[in-house]
């Protein structure tokens, strides 16, 4: 299991890209950081209100200064914490080992390892929409104790991964259909 754990975790770091100077890298940082200077910038393109990927990146611009792995550290630790979740929400519902398959499995994710290490919004709004998929789930299923709390981590992941990418919205719509008529059963 923690050789899964392992492999599943460091296979973004293995293939660390950075920032891709020709792809919209480059416009992500340059909206965080007039973000972080105190001048954002907005205008026709959709990428200037993907403020729940340009925001958190603006935030370690202000505070660590604009390098390469600020720009990356958000897409970075959303793919980590992808695998993670995965690994928690399997564990819980089919037990350890169901877990370590999963980490491995959501690891080794082309999406996950090629684009974990560059400055795209697309992992950080698939992570953040797996939280809201992994939050109902867990309530559906009564695999948690409290599940007042996790419907409201799952709503706020729910609004971060639409702000994050708008073309979450319809998954999230029929996903959430799709719970609302599963807990009825």
């Amino acid at each position: 299991a923690l050789l899964a754990f392992g492999m599943a975790l460091g296979s973004p770091l293995l293939v660390y890209q950075g920032v891709i100077l020709v792809g919209d890298d480059v416009l992500y940082a340059r909206l965080a950081s007039d973000m972080a200077d105190g001048h954002p910038t907005f205008g026709i393109n959709t990428h200037t209100y993907r403020l729940g990927f340009i925001v958190p990146v603006a935030a370690l611009y202000r505070v660590f200064g604009i390098h390469d792995w600020t720009t990356v550290a958000f897409p970075l630790l959303s793919s980590l914490s992808t695998v993670l979740v995965a690994a928690y929400a399997a564990g819980r519902l089919y037990g350890g080992s169901a877990g370590a398959w999963a980490a491995l499995f959501c690891g080794f994710s082309p999406i996950l390892y090629r684009f974990g290490s560059v400055g795209l919004a697309d992992v950080p709004a698939g992570f953040l929409y797996g939280v809201f998929v992994v939050g109902w789930l867990l309530i559906v299923a009564k695999r948690v104790s409290h599940p007042r709390a996790w419907a409201v981590l799952a709503g706020v992941a729910c609004a971060w991964a639409v702000a994050t990418r708008e073309s979450t919205a319809p998954m999230i719509l029929l996903t959430l259909l799709g719970f609302l008529l599963l807990g009825w059963r």
